[in-house]
Parts: C-alpha cells; structure tokens; sequence
C-alpha cells in the first residue's frame, strides 16, 4: 500500500535539495517515471499518483516517485483510461477480448489486488480509450470495439466503478460502418456532454450530445461541423472544447452547462502551435491547453492563448504532451513516449486542499547482523508495519497510520524515508482518510 507521510517534505528538503523551475523542469533529484505514462492524479498539491509503463508510482512531496511495485494488471491501459478514485481505489480499462466478464480492472488496496468489473451486454473485443468520473461514485467510460472498422461503446458506472451499465447511444445510425466516442464530460452525476463520430459509406457525421438523466435520453447539441474532439469542464455551467481542423477549428466555449457554444477569440496556430491534444481548466478563466508541440496557457477564457517553456529537449514534437494534472499551485505534465520524465510547473497558479494527514509513524526495523536483512518495521497505530530489509541491506521500513491531521517531527520522518529508500524494499503503510475530489 501507499502511505500518505504528511509533512515529510520538510525531511525531504533538507536531505535533498529541491529543482528551482523557472517554467517547467524535470521531476528530479531521484526517481520520476519514465516514459510511457498513461495518467496522473493528484489529490492535493504533492500527494499524487502516476500510471507509467504498467506501474503505479506515488509521490508525497510532489518531488520525488516511489514504484510501489504492485500486482500489475492483465491488460495493457490505453491513455486516459487509468482512474484514481481515492489513496486506494484504481481503476484501469484497456484491451479486452470479454468486456462482459473484464471490462475494467479495479483495485481497492492501491494496486497490491485487482477485481475484474464487467460491463453486460457489451459486444466482444473492446478497447476502453477514456474514463471520466465526476466523483469518487459517478463515472463514464467509453471505448471502441474491435470487430470490423469499430463501433462506439459509453458505460456508465454510479459505485465508483463496482457495476457498470451499457449507454444506449442512439443518435449512432445502426448501419454505421464505423463510429466513435471522441471525448466526453461528467457535469454532475446525472449529466453526460459526449462528442462522438460515425461514418456510413463514404459519409461521416459529427455529434455533440448531451444527457441529464445519465444516457437514457439524449438531445442534440449545436457544434462545429468538423467535430469536438476534446471536451473541459471546470463546473457544471463553464465548458470548453476544441475542434482540431476546418473553417470552425479553435477553442470553442459554453457558458451554460454545454447547450449552446461560442467559438473564442484564439486563432490557432498564431503560435506555430501543432494540434491541440487536451485541455484542464482551474476554473472559467484558467486553462492549460497541452498540444503535440508543448503547452499552452489562457488566462481569460481561452481568448488568447501564451505558450509555456518547457525543458529543450521536450521541444519540438519530441514528446507530445499528452496530459495535463493541475490540483493548485502546482501542475504537472506526461507524455506516452518512452524515454521522457515528469514534468512540474511549482508556480501554475490556484489551490488545492492539503488532504488529512496520519498521526503517527511505525518504527523501523531493527539492523540485520552481517549480511542479514532488517526485521520487520513495527506498526504505526493502525498502520502496517513496513517490511523487512533485503539482504545485504540493513533496517526495515517504517509503518504508518491512519487517522486525522497530526503533528509529525521532521528529522524523524527524514530517518524512516533513508530507512525506507536503504532498506531494499517496497513500503508498505496505512491510508489515511480522504476528502472526496472534484472532476478527473
């Protein structure tokens, strides 16, 4: 399990030094992870999650990453597709050959088990793409089948992801030979705003739908012609969307709900800027645009746009930026190339709500005698002791446990971590408790 460590940052700093970032560097000193990221949560300024390569990495001072080296799932994550509900509920979609027993994968101990969550009356063969979630109850996903060109699949899930149910999408001709959903917006629990293709022959219609009463009517929206292939919602009555080409390509605005839309003022492209991936907004006026050629910043709306400094070996196009995680100051950025680490921007403006921390912290092992491994960390209260140091190593892990705010000391903390990054081993902690999170 991951272990929440409340201000071991403080510890941190004085062991290692933290990166100044003018704009956006490289996660490091130590390990950030390193390529082909599929998500990233963060549940408040520095206590987050990653999904890169099949792992799940944590970090609890928004500095530095610890694998937890968890059960890994059974099929590969599509980009977008990894959902962290809380500190211990993950949910991941991906390929499956049989959504009607494995639709997606969940976890309620931060990745050390996974339960396979079917969608009934799925066809065979799907591809979850996407997973949005309201909250840590109500959740869409939506994907692609993979017999003949495709067609478009939307579940929707109100048990943080423990049943979910076919979305009839009935705007999709029945002959279509291909179609898809593109993106797809949570407002509330009951409100869906889908943007979705179809082709039948050599003739493709774009929708713009929206539900409010979680899929079982829908009506149709005014959009661009060529299609909303990215969608934001920072509150129930702000939206953005962005239509990638055509005579309407540009950012486009809602200001009530998404039932009606307004192209903004930004010309695309006035910054040499290449296609426009993905958006978050801190609120009606604050956005980070990230873009196959870097990101992008709005400060009123998305009616002009600046771009961001980003490391120079993250430009030109070497790697797209392909998500965003902005909690408040701070943001960070990923990319599903293989080869580039984390980014952060301490400074991109906002807040978010520190979550609560535990009250106290286990013990570390004992030292091993000659080559011999630590014993077992003693626990916290209520926490789990951390396990045993690995031969050659020496000293066990601390526990940690679970409760409310507490008052911790520094330079202890700074000793379980050494204990814990030389003892050889994975950590294993209590949770505290959450405070239920805003939009994904």
């Amino acid at each position: 399990m991951f272990c929440r460590t409340g201000p071991v940052v403080v510890g941190l700093l004085l062991l290692f030094p933290a990166t100044v970032f003018a704009q956006w560097g490289k996660m490091a000193p130590l390990t950030s992870p390193n390529g082909g990221c599929a998500s990233l949560k963060f549940f408040d300024d520095k206590v987050g999650f990653a999904y890169c390569d099949s792992k799940i990495f944590a970090t609890t001072d928004g500095a530095t990453w610890v694998d937890k080296g968890d059960a890994r799932p059974t099929f590969p994550i599509a980009s977008g597709a990894a959902v962290f509900l809380d500190l211990n509920t993950v949910l991941l979609g991906g390929s499956t050959l049989d959504p009607s027993t494995s639709f997606m994968q969940k976890s309620v101990d931060g990745g050390m088990t996974w339960m396979a969550k079917p969608l009934p009356g799925a066809p065979k063969v799907v591809t979850t793409t996407a997973a949005v979630f309201f909250d840590a109850q109500n959740g869409i996903a939506f994907g692609i089948t993979q017999t003949g060109a495709g067609r478009a699949v939307l579940a929707s899930s109100a048990d943080a992801g423990d049943t979910w149910t076919l979305v009839a999408l009935p705007f999709i001709d029945a002959a279509a030979t291909q179609s898809k959903v593109v993106a797809a917006a949570m407002l509330d629990g009951n409100t869906f705003v889908v943007s979705a293709y179809q082709k039948v022959g050599a003739t493709t219609t774009t929708f713009l739908q929206r539900s409010t009463d979680r899929g079982a009517t829908w009506t149709a929206v005014t959009a661009p012609a060529f299609g909303v292939h990215a969608l934001a919602f920072p509150d129930a009555t702000h939206g953005f969307g962005m239509v990638g080409g055509g005579p309407e390509a540009g950012l486009w605005a809602s200001q009530d709900g998404g039932i009606t839309w307004a192209k903004t003022s930004w010309v695309v492209g006035s910054l040499g800027a290449g296609n426009v991936i993905g958006m978050t907004w801190k609120d009606a006026m604050n956005g980070l645009l990230f873009a196959t050629d870097g990101i992008m910043r709005s400060t009123d709306g998305g009616n002009t746009v600046t771009r961001e400094t980003l490391p120079a070996d993250w430009l030109p196009n070497d790697p797209i930026v392909n998500g965003v995680e902005w909690p408040g100051p701070a943001a960070y950025a990923f990319s599903t190339a293989g080869t580039k680490e984390i980014l952060k921007n301490p400074t991109a403006g906002g807040t978010s709500t520190p979550i609560d921390a535990g009250a106290t912290t286990g013990m570390g092992g004992a030292a091993g005698a000659g080559d011999q491994g630590g014993a077992t960390g003693a626990a916290g209260a209520t926490g789990i002791g951390g396990a045993a140091g690995v031969p050659p190593k020496t000293g066990g892990g601390g526990g940690c446990a679970v409760g409310g705010r507490g008052e911790r000391s520094a330079l202890a903390l700074a000793a379980v971590l050494l204990l814990m990054i030389f003892g050889g081993h994975r950590r294993e902690a209590g949770l505290p408790r959450t405070r239920r999170w805003g939009r994904y």
